[in-house]
């Protein structure tokens, strides 16, 4: 599993929980973080979205786990208070058509950037977002989060997400999802405000081992061949010598 929150999930606790399971954090490929920071592959001038803005983003699926309903009243919130905030929102999902229409009932409309789905993530990460914000009601890990992070941004996340997911807990913040939209509106300005120098730096930063595509791939192969040799050490064959599957 991902995280111990997604093993509890999945497997349930028994006495034998934590032998007969292990965690492996979900491995991102860096290599496309390191290309795009070489070049500006997009900008806010293709997204439509002034140069001067302060961009906190989202990406997700819109799904009812990525609660896009409250990140709207947020943001409707924020942009109250601060009127150089700007919202991009990446990801596409049955739910988009109703957040659209929210967008207008708030009058959020000309404050916000509805993208579809994208390829180009880590660009979007890297050269468009000062802060990131993910106010999911749960996740088995959160791999967005992740790449945000590797990419140097701040990150504004619900106390839902497991705390695996916090790889650089002194440039985060983990807010509590019942706060209501207008404290939680303040509470995000106040921690951009804190974290801003650090986003435009706009480097990747570098994941420890366990995060990393490669060195996760190999453990994986590790697990199935170790289980595969118990399985065939352990075969029960008949009196012809033919093993019995």
């Amino acid at each position: 599993a991902c995280t111990g929150t997604a093993a509890r999930s999945l497997f349930g606790i028994g006495p034998s929980f934590p032998n007969n399971c292990r965690t492996i954090p979900y491995g991102i490929d860096t290599e496309a973080f390191l290309e795009s920071a070489q070049k500006d592959l997009t900008t806010r001038r293709d997204l439509g979205i002034p140069e001067d803005r302060i961009v906190v983003g989202h990406i997700g699926r819109f799904m009812p786990q990525k609660n896009h309903e409250y990140l709207l009243q947020v943001a409707a919130e924020a942009c109250k208070l601060n009127d150089k905030l700007h919202f991009l929102l990446v990801g596409d999902g049955p739910l988009r058509r109703d957040m659209e229409k929210l967008a207008g009932e708030l009058n959020i409309v000309e404050r916000l950037t509805f993208t579809g789905n994208r390829l180009d993530v880590p660009s979007l990460l890297l050269h468009c977002m000062d802060c990131f914000f993910f106010p999911s009601r749960w996740e088995g890990l959160g791999i967005v989060l992740l790449e945000a992070q590797l990419a140097g941004l701040p990150c504004y996340f619900s106390d839902r997400i497991p705390g695996e997911a916090n790889v650089f807990p002194e440039t985060n913040k983990t807010f509590v999802l019942r706060m209501p939209p207008r404290a939680c509106a303040e509470s995000l300005i106040a921690f951009i405000g804190a974290t801003k120098r650090i986003a435009i730096q706009r480097k990747p930063r570098p994941l420890t081992v366990d995060y990393q595509i490669a060195h996760n791939a190999l453990t994986l192969r590790a697990i199935y061949t170790r289980s595969r040799n118990v399985q065939a050490s352990t075969a029960v064959r008949s009196p012809n010598h033919e093993q019995l599957v």
